[in-house]
């Protein structure tokens, strides 16, 4: 591996090792098997400048960076493999033009190694592969849109430090497998259009999902897991976001009714769990309609007093929608008088656990 100082100390005595290590064409460059050291003329500075002569397309291979790297002007595709950063990286760092967005049309990140913070901003990404990486430090992802055209794959990378997906907007269902968080991170006002998978991540510290988007919409639901679900609900009671979680503990309830009750193959076993997910469903929305349970408490009343005395009797119906009427008020029906009660028992309950889990502390 050849240095880039030695590269660029003597033009004429080095061309043969610059056209193997640096190969160009009218809008590709390709660096290979380079250590990046020189201060005096630092890589992002050549780069940039290649850029803006034309180059479009850049492929890193097998590449050590000393100092830290920055891209901040436009290009169509970037390919990092086989290489470490010593020093930071950013792509559209943001410093000097926070609203600028930085469009790309494809980023191919694959066995590299970042040492110090990551950063890819506000930037809209149209094909994006990322896997086997490692983050030592922060990797953040801020407000940038991930607009491909097929799943969103984060594959075997380690992030050991924060990982910050704040803001970001991810088109395709988007896929954390073998990914390590092992330290803080947040997804705060992430939009997931097509669901999320956290089956196949390992999460060692907290995860923030406050404010994310559309991850409770049909299509989503249909696409994410009951697992997934029941680690938002987690990430989120850790935090102490008890109304939210509330909300993906009902996700993770749907998730496991469908399961239950569209095995037909194991009907009998299924069937109980089916049975009880299903009432759960339509009694209260899985503990978090008060309203739903309410309504059905008015309901049962009703038709008990029309079973009672043939006739809906609006002004005494409230006597067979509470727990303390008589076998007297029922005329003696003592199987009606147990079904009423155990119904209302029911109902009752979810409707205290409905207020209690938007109210609690």
């Amino acid at each position: 591996m050849k240095t880039y100082s030695s590269l660029v100390g003597s033009e004429n005595s080095h061309e043969d090792d610059i056209k193997e290590c640096v190969i160009k064409d009218d809008f590709k460059i390709i660096y290979k098997n380079i250590i990046f050291d020189d201060e005096s003329l630092p890589f992002y500075a050549v780069l940039e400048k290649e850029l803006l002569n034309g180059t479009k397309h850049v492929e890193i291979d097998n590449c050590v960076f000393k100092k830290d790297v920055f891209i901040n002007v436009v290009f169509e595709t970037l390919s990092i493999k086989h290489s470490c950063f010593e020093g930071k990286f950013y792509i559209n760092n943001q410093y000097s033009n926070p609203d600028n967005t930085l469009k790309i049309e494809a980023l191919h990140v694959e066995d590299v190694k970042f040492h110090a913070n990551f950063k890819l901003h506000n930037c809209e990404v149209k094909i994006f592969i990322l896997k086997d990486t490692d983050f030592e430090k922060n990797a953040d992802f801020f407000k940038t849109k991930f607009l491909t055209n097929q799943d969103i794959v984060f594959h075997a990378i380690n992030f050991r430090a924060l990982a910050l997906f704040g803001d970001t907007f991810f088109k395709e269902y988007l896929l954390f497998e073998y990914v390590t968080f092992a330290g803080y991170s947040h997804f705060r006002k992430a939009t997931f259009c097509k669901g999320l998978n956290l089956e196949y991540a390992n999460i060692e510290k907290e995860m923030n999902f406050f404010g994310v988007k559309e991850l409770d919409k049909k299509l989503s639901v249909e696409l994410t897991s009951q697992e997934t679900y029941r680690t938002v609900k987690y990430q989120l009671q850790k935090v102490g976001n008890i109304i939210d979680s509330n909300k993906y503990h009902a996700l993770e309830l749907q998730k496991k009714k469908e399961g239950a009750c569209g095995c037909s193959c194991e009907f009998l076993k299924t069937f109980p769990d089916c049975l009880t997910l299903s009432i759960h469903k339509v009694s209260s929305n899985y503990s978090t309609s008060w309203l739903l349970a309410l309504v059905w408490i008015l309901i049962v009343g009703l038709l008990t007093s029309f079973v009672v005395t043939d006739t809906f009797l609006y002004d005494q119906f409230y006597k067979y929608s509470s727990l303390l009427s008589s076998l007297d008020d029922f005329c003696g029906i003592y199987w009606l008088f147990m079904l009423n009660k155990i119904i209302l028992g029911y109902l009752y309950y979810q409707f205290i656990t409905a207020v209690r889990k938007d109210t609690r502390k």
